[in-house]
């Protein structure tokens, strides 16, 4: 078997010796008879594996000991609600700088929770940038500040750490973490998707100081959302992802053996000079970032000539060298699903995201000007004809199928059932409940 050279952005290569590790204990860790996969994540020999990759996350990162290290569910996106979450209390705004696309979806998710006051911004430059030290001007009444230190997609670092006073300062380090020493005591908050520089996808690994870990929450946060939760159970409140954790933990011994992060740093600085140093003397290849804000763990480059995109990324397929371009990914599999029989071309297939089709008889209706032009902002009394319908859909559906109450809500196996607690709560007509007829609040 031949390994490729894998440059994707994440999920992204990991060691071989930690793959190898994995293969050797994946039917039987250790002589428990069990695969990692398999075990308890309350039974000692998981809680071992889970001490044990804490304890040398700590010993890498210098972690103090004020600070909660949690290893949760999901991909850093999820930390961009439960930030704000957390760390609003009752301050109304938060701080944030952009400088390319995962700062902007960050901003965009604290948005639903609070005013955002952008204090800095490259989008101007394209952000090829990361903004300087003195454009910072920190809101004295925001919550906390929130940055993105390296731009996974842009390539775009930052040189400095933000200097917040006495406001928390939030850092989305996906693309970052272990790559070099870090002082963790300037940050109140670290978090980390697992799949760039840790493990596989599906963990994230949040750094937390201990004051910022608040009870006082709205009981409107969900339990799973609170960072005091995941924090008094030892991230064990629901079943964590076990056999990722364990992967953590192998690639923080791997680290350690390799002379821990002074020793990643090195690595890491030689090979993008390596890379950047080829990029710019030739006349072949560009780097649109500034200098100063190069990344060094994640490399943009162009082709002087845009016609040679094309050959160049198919001549890099045949050369083992996958997942260069994103875009080009994707239009891949664009074209892909134009050549498939799907929802817009022949039939419906059948699946628990799908069963809830029409047959395309009844698409005539749905185009109709008063369902296909409605708008979730236009006035309330502008559609209470289709709420009324909608209301109407869902006694019906109560009634054939004999429950309390009946949900359109559109995230499929998402919500929480026919009871769920908007019924209890929401005043609108188009809830699950029949006494809750007025015009929509919500």
């Amino acid at each position: 078997m031949s390994r490729v050279f894998n440059f994707s952005a994440g999920p992204a290569a990991l060691p071989e010796a930690v793959l190898e590790k994995a293969q050797s204990e994946l039917l039987d860790w250790q002589g428990s008879g069990m695969s990692v996969m398999e075990m308890s994540h309350r039974g000692k020999d998981f809680m071992s594996i889970a001490a044990r990759a804490e304890a040398d996350l700590r010993e890498l990162m210098q972690i103090p000991a004020n600070y909660k290290v949690l290893f949760l569910q999901g991909g850093a996106s999820s930390q961009f609600a439960m930030i704000p979450m957390n760390l609003l209390g009752k301050r109304a705004s938060a701080d944030y700088i952009n400088t390319g696309a995962w700062s902007k979806k960050a901003i965009a998710e604290a948005n639903r929770f609070c005013d955002v006051n952008v204090i800095a911004s490259t989008e101007d430059n394209n952000f090829s940038s990361a903004p300087e030290a003195g454009e910072l001007r920190v809101s004295p009444d925001a919550a906390y500040v929130h940055y993105t230190p390296n731009e996974t997609i842009g390539g775009v670092e930052f040189d400095y750490i933000p200097e917040t006073g006495d406001l928390p300062l939030v850092a989305d380090m996906s693309s970052t973490i272990l790559s070099r020493p870090i002082d963790v005591e300037k940050f109140g908050v670290i978090y980390a998707g697992a799949q760039k520089n840790i493990g596989p996808a599906g963990l994230t690994l949040v750094i937390i100081r201990d004051d910022l870990i608040s009870q006082d929450l709205p009981e409107s946060v969900p339990s799973m959302f609170r960072y005091a939760t995941h924090a008094e159970n030892g991230s064990m409140y629901n079943t964590p992802p076990t056999f990722g954790w364990y992967l953590a933990g192998l690639v923080f011994e791997w680290l350690k053996e390799l002379g821990g992060l002074e020793a990643m740093a090195e690595i890491n600085q030689r090979k993008a000079k390596l890379l950047y140093d080829t990029i710019d003397n030739s006349v072949f290849y560009e780097n649109p970032v500034e200098p100063r804000n190069r990344s060094w763990m994640n490399v943009p480059f162009t082709l002087a000539d845009a016609s040679l995109d094309k050959p160049f990324l198919a001549g890099a397929e045949a050369a083992g060298l996958p997942e260069l371009s994103e875009l080009d990914v994707v239009r891949h599999f664009t074209e892909l699903s134009c050549q498939n029989f799907g929802v817009d071309t022949n039939f419906y297939p059948l699946g628990s995201c799908t069963m809830k089709y029409n047959p395309k008889v009844n698409e005539a209706a749905a185009r109709l000007q008063g369902f296909s032009q409605v708008h979730p902002l236009q006035p309330v009394d502008t559609v209470q004809g289709a709420l009324h319908l909608m209301y109407q859909l869902q006694d019906f559906l109560s009634e054939i199928g004999g429950f309390a109450g009946t949900t359109l809500q559109p995230a499929a196996g998402a919500h929480p059932g026919p009871a769920s607690s908007c019924a209890r709560r929401c005043r609108c007509p188009i809830n699950h409940r029949r006494e809750h007829r007025p015009q929509c609040t919500a």
